[in-house]
C-alpha cells in the first residue's frame, strides 16, 4: 500500500506528459495531440502516474465576457486542458 510520501508533484516536459495521455485519456483518439503550457506530473517513486496540463485561456473573449479581464491583462491566468491518472 502506497502512502501519501510515495508521491511528489514534479514539473514535465510535453515528452514526459504523452505516454500517460495517449494510453488514458479521452480526447486521444479525436485530437491531433495536445496543446502544451505548464505541465505537472504526479509522480509515484520514479513512475509518471498522473498528469495536468495548463494552458493559456484559448479564447480571451471567455475572460472577457466572465470576469471583466481585458485582453491586454490577461498575462498569468491558465486554464486546466488535460488531466489523467493512471487506473491503477
Amino acid at each position: 500500500m502506497s502512502n501519501k510520501q510515495d508521491y511528489s508533484l514534479v514539473l514535465i516536459t510535453k515528452n514526459e506528459a504523452s505516454p500517460l495521455l495517449d494510453k488514458y485519456h479521452y480526447l486521444t483518439g479525436i485530437s491531433r495531440g495536445f496543446k502544451s503550457g505548464f505541465n505537472v506530473g504526479l509522480r509515484h517513486n520514479s513512475q509518471i502516474v498522473g498528469v495536468c496540463i495548463f494552458t493559456g485561456v484559448p479564447v480571451p473573449q471567455i475572460m472577457v465576457g466572465a470576469f471583466g479581464i481585458d485582453k491586454k491583462d490577461q498575462a498569468g491566468f491558465w486554464e486546466l486542458s488535460r488531466l489523467v491518472l493512471e487506473p491503477n
